[in-house]
């Protein structure tokens, strides 16, 4: 979240907090009040419906910025578990399935307790008392670019590739071509018989 003061929302107040797109209405809202932009225009720029715009317009004139600010923001979710039932979830996983991973251990209660939450809630409050540590993401091998032969033929890379090329109309046979490593060319391409080699991949220092 980024914090902005506005007109329509008092410096007693304090800070009323827009997120990107919150901001983006704003200004195209200003815009289509000052007679610079077109109401249709702005809906499509915000890929809402024109009357969608409307009732933000209508939000705005009557609330400023603030009313384009979801009413929700900073609230409980609605959706959000009882803490009775959080507290009891916390000690079946302490008691019962201390060792359990989210999977089995969001199925296990289920089962035998009748309490029905899903695999995500079961981790993140197995994370939160600490009796599930999240996997660390293995960091991404960088692998680096080998250095091209700098003259043509110092090193011709030869890959085969075995198939029915020609589609039931005569044998099977093998692509092979010749790939020069320094400047990418072809020097050779041929389809001779099938070798019987599933692939066919060599390299030839001339």
């Amino acid at each position: 979240p980024f914090g902005w003061r506005f007109r329509g929302y008092s410096m007693a107040e304090g800070c009323l907090l827009m997120r990107p797109n919150e901001r983006d209405r704003s200004h195209l809202i200003r815009e289509t009040v000052e007679k610079k932009l077109r109401q249709r225009e702005a809906a499509e720029r915000l890929d809402v419906s024109l009357r969608q715009f409307k009732r933000l317009v209508r939000a705005w004139k009557q609330s400023g910025d603030a009313g384009l600010v979801s009413g929700q923001r900073g609230r409980p979710s609605n959706r959000r578990l009882p803490a009775a039932m959080v507290q009891r979830i916390e000690q079946h996983l302490r008691e019962s399935y201390p060792d359990f991973g989210p999977t089995l251990a969001a199925e296990k209660p289920a089962e035998r307790d009748g309490i029905v939450v899903s695999r995500e809630t079961v981790r993140r409050i197995q994370v939160r008392f600490g009796l599930h540590k999240p996997k660390s993401r293995r960091a991404k091998r960088a692998f680096q670019s080998r250095m091209r032969w700098g003259r043509f033929g110092e090193l011709v890379q030869i890959a085969g590739s075995p198939h029915a090329w020609l589609q039931g109309r005569g044998p099977r046979c093998t692509a092979i071509v010749f790939i020069d490593d320094a400047t990418s060319r072809l020097p050779g391409l041929g389809a001779p018989k099938a070798l019987g080699l599933r692939s066919a991949r060599c390299r030839k220092t001339l």
